[in-house]
């Protein structure tokens, strides 16, 4: 039996999340009506880098609340997202729990670094990374985001997030 996390009407079993990968998204789809496919998504993924601005969100984590300028705010159950970033490392999809990842606000070289880091889980411990175990979460922004679940787009925040522990049966 797995987990599977909820976020407003939509259902995930890997992450969800706002800020610079949901944007990423935005501009890789766009660049598809350009038929520009095979390194889309990392132009796109450069060029959110250059551009993107943090942005601040308030969260309600299992009660906590607390307010922080972020880069990437991603919800996950899985342990990866991105095509192989293990952003979340230690996630497990039958614990019962989620991980709220917040990339905080940093400089574009810092933003970079952290990414190779993020390809090898070594982020981990970093000072602008937070790993937040949670089974329910909460996000708003100051102004609407969009957000995305399962790599697909969808509409803006708040998000309200929870985890549905041991909600499929895999058969091997």
């Amino acid at each position: 039996m797995i987990d599977i996390g909820k976020v407003n009407e939509y259902i995930f079993i890997n992450n969800a999340g706002i800020g610079l990968d949901a944007e990423t998204l935005k501009i890789s789809q766009k660049m598809r009506k350009y038929k520009i496919k095979r390194a889309g998504y990392k132009l796109a993924a450069a060029i959110e880098i250059m551009v993107f601005k943090p942005t601040h969100g308030f969260f309600i984590v299992d009660d906590i609340e607390f307010s922080q300028e972020f880069m990437i705010a991603v919800v996950c159950n899985g342990s990866h997202f991105g095509g192989g970033m293990k952003i979340s490392p230690d996630s497990k999809l039958d614990d019962g729990l989620l991980e709220l990842i917040i990339l905080k606000r940093t400089g574009r070289l810092q933003l970079i670094s952290l990414f190779a880091k993020i390809f090898s889980g070594s982020h981990v411990g970093h000072k602008n990374v937070m790993i937040i175990p949670a089974k329910k979460i909460e996000m708003y922004t100051d102004e609407p985001m969009s957000y995305h679940c399962e790599g697909e787009l969808k509409s803006t925040t708040p998000l309200k997030i929870e985890v549905i522990p041991r909600a499929i049966r895999i058969i091997a």
